[in-house]
């Protein structure tokens, strides 16, 4: 059970949220990796690798489904917090902070489509490992079998 601010322990192959889902929380890392993926035809894409304090979810802020998927590299805490909240704390402040946040997002979604769409999986500076084939096999597996 997620408890909103408090740090929540998870495995390896965790899908925090998945792509054309709903979810509720933005997450930040607290400790270990997370990837997050998108899809296009038939295959997942790395579009960034997330370790500790970055924070998950952020540009899906503003729509209710997911636009990709979060899923642990291995064992990982994160600390969820609730996207109401977050929608509650931009409510009331200036207007201009919400339009930059909306802006500063649609132009990081433009950059994941592109990575996606092109399958730039080049290295990452944040990322220690490999997304190897059966890297992304096991992951489009994981993907396939959460039920959310």
């Amino acid at each position: 059970m997620i408890v909103p601010y408090e740090p929540h322990p998870v495995q390896k192959d965790t899908v925090l949220f998945k792509e054309g889902m709903k979810h509720d929380y933005i997450y930040l890392v607290k400790s270990g990796d997370v990837v997050i993926l998108k899809e296009n035809a038939g295959r997942v894409t790395p579009v960034k690798y997330c370790g500790e304090k970055d924070f998950i979810g952020l540009n899906d802020q503003f729509v209710p489904m997911c636009k990709s998927s979060a899923v642990t590299l291995g064992f990982t805490e994160v600390i969820p917090l609730p996207k109401s909240d977050v929608r509650e704390i931009l409510e009331n402040s200036p207007k201009w902070i919400n339009l930059l946040l909306h802006t500063l997002t649609d132009r990081l979604e433009d950059s994941v489509n592109f990575v996606s769409e092109h399958f730039i999986t080049e290295e990452f500076e944040d990322y220690d490992g490999e997304f190897t084939e059966e890297v992304e096999i096991r992951l489009r597996k994981v993907l396939k079998d959460y039920q959310g």
